[in-house]
């Protein structure tokens, strides 16, 4: 953990914007990243296993040091058939969502199984319209931050 500090602090003096995909367990790596983290993006979905482990992590963060106001929840799968609705989401998280990209999957398994980024693949899609705006979202931030990727709700 000492080394990946070094080296992210490196890495901050450098470039304005590191994203760093921590996945989704918790270990002494990405509880570093975190803490180093300006913003968490807190990955989930609108299936209840997962809106559960992610609400697991967020009633976790106090005991880690994270405030409430370093988590940008994004939703991935928006308005998947049979999901839990966006306003119900927000409900049972108490946060608002920062990013919906919604449902893609036929452009997004034929990009994965080509080996061609989804954004490159279909860049008209919806959900890589909707991840380029997140990313103009992140860009237009104050301030130089570190973001940090948890996916899918990092189970506690």
């Amino acid at each position: 953990a000492d080394s990946l500090f070094s080296i992210s602090r490196a890495l901050q003096r450098v470039y304005d914007f590191i994203v760093i995909d921590a996945g989704s367990s918790l270990n002494e790596n990405s509880i570093t990243l975190m803490d180093l983290a300006d913003r968490i993006l807190l990955v989930t979905s609108p299936d209840l296993p997962t809106l559960h482990d992610t609400s697991s992590f967020i009633q976790l963060s106090p005991s880690m040091s994270i405030p409430m106001n370093k988590l940008l929840i994004i939703v991935n799968r928006q308005g998947v058939v049979g999901g839990v609705r966006t306003r119900d989401i927000e409900t049972s998280l108490r946060n608002e969502i920062f990013c919906k990209i919604p449902d893609d999957e036929p452009s997004a398994i034929r990009s994965v199984n080509r080996g061609v980024p989804l954004l490159l693949r279909y860049p008209r899609s919806p959900a890589s319209r909707a991840i380029r705006k997140l990313s103009g979202d992140l860009s237009s931030l104050k301030q130089v931050e570190i973001v940090g990727l948890v996916a899918e709700g990092a189970p506690a």
